[in-house]
């Protein structure tokens, strides 16, 4: 078989609607600036929407985010493409709060997308603040 006949093959990756059975809420992220003299920074959640999703919780996979630190990888959201979403993007399932550390384009036909993501504790504990 030569080279120009032979096709790359690769995995369908897809969803299907009738998988989407989790009810989600997306929130977009954004860092305010401390007030003077205070060194930390204050989050503010907007642009609030609803979508079907399947969450499908994920185990034994790391996340690293930086150098040398380690994020666990607790969930994957598989939905519908939305532009709207990004690494900035947080989720609330079921009374949790999801950060979104990657977003995937299945097969790059903006069609459906998977959001790889960690589980934060409440944010007015001071150990979830990360």
């Amino acid at each position: 078989m030569s080279c120009s006949t032979q096709k790359y093959r690769k995995k369908n990756r897809t969803l299907c609607v009738g998988d989407l059975v989790d009810r989600i809420v997306l929130q977009n992220r954004t860092l305010v600036a401390p007030p003077f003299g205070s060194a930390d920074a204050t989050e503010k959640f907007d642009g609030c929407w609803k979508a079907w999703s399947a969450v499908n919780t994920v185990r034994g996979k790391t996340f690293f985010a930086g150098v040398n630190v380690e994020v666990p990888v607790t969930h994957e959201v598989g939905l519908r493409f939305d532009a709207r979403v990004s690494a900035e993007t947080w989720i609330l399932f079921q009374g949790r709060r999801l950060d979104v550390l990657e977003v995937e384009d299945l097969e790059e036909r903006h069609e459906w997308m998977v959001l790889t993501c960690t589980e934060r504790g409440d944010a007015a504990l001071e150990a979830s603040r990360a």
